[in-house]
């Protein structure tokens, strides 16, 4: 009588190391723990790129902002440079709304 462990169990005792291919995961779960790799789904967009672009845009309004911005001295300001790399989207409003 031969007595086969499912899968599942076999990762969980560590027989078997399961691989994940970075490369085809659209996205990230996080949970309790860390974080897990969800696959693409076939034929399903990707619209990761489109977001991490837009982020990238916001980053460098922010910086610009935040370098145009300085002291009474003349000295870039590094408060003003941590606040719009932290939190940029309210940083973007803040200087619109509160010019130099």
């Amino acid at each position: 009588m031969n007595l086969e462990l499912p899968e599942i169990s076999k990762i969980a005792l560590g027989l078997i190391n399961p691989t994940i291919d970075l490369a085809h995961t659209a996205t990230v779960a996080s949970g309790f723990g860390g974080t897990i790799p969800i696959p693409d789904l076939p034929g399903a967009s990707n619209s990761n790129s489109h977001s991490n672009l837009i982020g990238i845009v916001l980053l460098v309004i922010a910086l610009y902002l935040a370098l145009k911005c300085k002291t009474d001295s003349g000295r870039i300001d590094i408060l003003q440079l941590i606040l719009a790399w932290c939190c940029t989207p309210c940083y973007i409003v803040y200087r619109l709304l509160n010019p130099c």
